[in-house]
């Protein structure tokens, strides 16, 4: 058992590796670089805008007080864990393997280095006995040595009525280096561990998941990664990445074992190879399955192959760089998903193709791509997208066409919870989608959208997948304006939406409108800073079919009811005073949550009135 239990923490390590391994900076276009809490040895840039303040039961509109993290970074990432990958084969990705939906939230910790020890805790607290406590700290013992911890524990009433949660995590990290600089090394740990009581009796959750019933109360996911380096011109990377085994959503215990190897050569050529496997051990159907691939690939900056045996994908890319700033690549590459959901085998090939052109001048931008399916069961899809970005004295302007010719994959096919066969589509559902924004000033932003669908798939208030045979038109305009005004700024968004459909089916508005202001004042500029910010949403009936997420095509959060919606009125006060900021807020939400028992509105609790409070304590040596 103990021989298992250690062969099954082994595999773990190499996937995190895999799916982050690729994710090296183009030159002259992205200009972003991270890194994840098992590759410490990749290039960063700190990011001060994360709050490090989890905001545990309700996605605000606008953003809170902003923490600068120093080099901790926040553990405090969204409990949702997707327990079973999506396969939205259809989107640009920067590399062709989807190791990363196996990743636990704990694991997109970005670390930092700072020259000085950083210490902060933070304690919030709020309305319905919510409240997080959270502590970070990190040191430079030497210049080639680093370590830090970072501790967090949330107890909320939870997402759902009567759900109760007591969620704690633990990470610890190491980083070291020789005084030559030619070798490094790190460990990271992280523990993470959920508790929940009943759920209030729901049956179902509002994203299509297994019902909350069958949810384990406990969920405990301890994980260790370490790696060394050895890295002059020619260098040897060792690496793994382990999971004890966890208790699913799905009562699934999934254990995942990962060991990685990457050499690379002095013309910056990299040879990796990589072992994983995944044990899912389902108690309640007998499911008792183990899928075990082998995965290598040759890169460098404008070439990559890729094998991975048995399960995800191959592919072969190329890129070129061009005279004009520019730049052009092409991956092709074959794809096998043995993914079963809810009893039904989703077993299927697919070969695909991705094709990039980018051409960049002193002030505009131009970029095209092409991600096409030659095979298995989404033949024939095409997603076709062209953009164009112009700066000028005045302002900007910016161009969006989008094209969309899908099918339904096995995954999309699944009609109800009890559906026992595929759903298939006859007619392939197509969208055409553009875009036209223009800036003026740095304070006037106004936008015209259309959307086009053709023979749309959608799923209606009995969780049935049906495709409606005709054509939906959807227009939008939309105007902000921002204006300074003493030592803040006053921001004010509306839009006009209309929709047309070939036949009348939906009850729905044909016109519909959203409007926004939010303030923000900054008061006195010595060691007591004062933010003072508010924020009044409300609109008409929106013309959204059910589980329909077009609100967010048009920039539009998908969290807000679908109803009519007098003003939402939200406001915060911050201060800082030295090392120490004290905060709060408040919010009147003054919406449809749904009926009893039900949670119908993403990330909102079902409570109109919810009050944070809390403060942060940063300190140096």
């Amino acid at each position: 058992m103990v021989k298992g239990y250690c062969n099954r923490l082994l595999l773990f390590i190499s996937i995190v590796c895999c799916s982050t391994s690729y994710g090296q900076r183009e030159a002259g276009l992205e200009t972003d670089s991270f890194f994840y809490s098992t590759e410490p040895w990749k290039v960063l840039s700190i990011d001060s805008s994360l709050s490090s303040i989890y905001n545990f039961d309700f996605s605000s509109a606008f953003n809170s007080l902003k923490i600068d993290l120093g080099n901790t970074g926040s553990p405090l990432h969204d409990l949702r864990m997707q327990v079973q990958p999506t396969m939205q084969n259809l989107q640009w990705r920067s590399h062709a393997h989807g190791l990363s939906a196996y990743r636990m939230p704990l694991d997109s910790i970005q670390w930092y280095k700072t020259k000085k020890p950083l210490s902060q805790i933070a304690y919030s607290i709020g309305a319905e006995r919510q409240n997080v406590f959270s502590a970070q700290h990190s040191q430079r013992v030497n210049l080639g040595l680093d370590y830090g911890l970072s501790f967090y524990r949330m107890s909320s009433i939870g997402y759902y009525p009567e759900e109760e949660t007591r969620n704690a995590a633990f990470s610890l990290y190491n980083r070291w280096a020789s005084n030559s600089g030619r070798y490094s090394g790190n460990l990271m740990m992280n523990f993470h561990r959920l508790r929940r009581k009943a759920n209030g009796g729901i049956q179902e959750d509002f994203i299509g998941n297994d019902s909350l019933r069958l949810s384990s109360p406990s969920l405990y996911t301890p994980v260790l990664d370490d790696a060394i380096q050895s890295d002059r011109g020619f260098s040897i990377c060792l690496e793994s990445h382990l999971n004890f085994g966890l208790k699913t959503m799905r009562q699934i215990n999934d254990s995942l074992q990962v060991s990685n190897f990457q050499v690379q050569s002095l013309l910056g050529h990299k040879l990796a190879f990589s072992t994983w496997s995944n044990l899912f051990e389902d108690p309640q159907n007998g499911d008792d399955s183990l899928y075990y691939s082998s995965y290598v690939w040759l890169d460098s900056d404008t070439f990559r192959l890729s094998y991975q045996s048995k399960v995800l994908e191959n592919s072969f890319f190329w890129r070129r760089y061009l005279k004009n700033k520019g730049l052009f690549d092409v991956e092709a590459g074959h794809r096998y998903i043995p993914w079963s959901l809810q009893g039904i085998d989703q077993k299927f090939h697919e070969s695909f193709a991705q094709i990039r052109y980018v051409h960049k001048g002193d002030n505009w931008y131009w970029e095209n791509k092409a991600h096409l399916i030659f095979s298995g069961y989404q033949r024939g899809s095409q997603h076709l997208v062209s953009a164009l970005h112009l700066e000028m004295s005045s302002g900007f302007v910016n161009i969006e066409t989008s094209f969309l010719r899908s099918v339904m994959n096995p995954v999309d096919r699944l009609a109800d919870l009890r559906y026992t066969g595929g759903f298939q589509v006859n007619s392939r559902p197509m969208t055409f989608e553009g875009r036209l924004t223009y800036g003026l000033l740095g304070n006037l932003v106004l936008s015209g959208h259309y959307i086009l669908d053709q023979n749309p798939v959608l799923v209606d208030s009995n969780r049935l997948t049906f495709q409606f045979n005709g054509s939906v038109h959807r227009f939008a305009g939309s105007l902000s304006y921002s204006l300074s005004a003493f030592k803040g700024w006053l921001n004010w968004d509306a839009l006009l939406g209309a929709q047309m459909t070939s036949e009348d089916v939906f009850i729905m508005p044909a016109f519909y409108t959203r409007h926004r202001i939010y303030t923000e004042q900054k008061l006195f500029q010595s060691r007591l800073i004062v933010n003072l910010g508010a924020q009044v949403t409300w609109n008409t009936a929106f013309p959204r079919m059910t589980y329909d997420s077009y609100l967010s095509r048009f920039g539009l959060p998908v969290d807000e009811s679908a109803r009519a919606m007098v003003p939402r009125i939200e406001a915060f006060l911050g201060i800082k005073i030295s090392h120490m900021r004290v905060f709060v807020r408040a919010q009147y939400l003054n919406q449809y949550l749904g009926p009893t028992g039900y949670y119908g509105i993403a990330q909102h609790p079902a409570r109109p009135r919810n009050y944070t409070g809390g403060l942060v304590w940063r300190f140096f040596e």
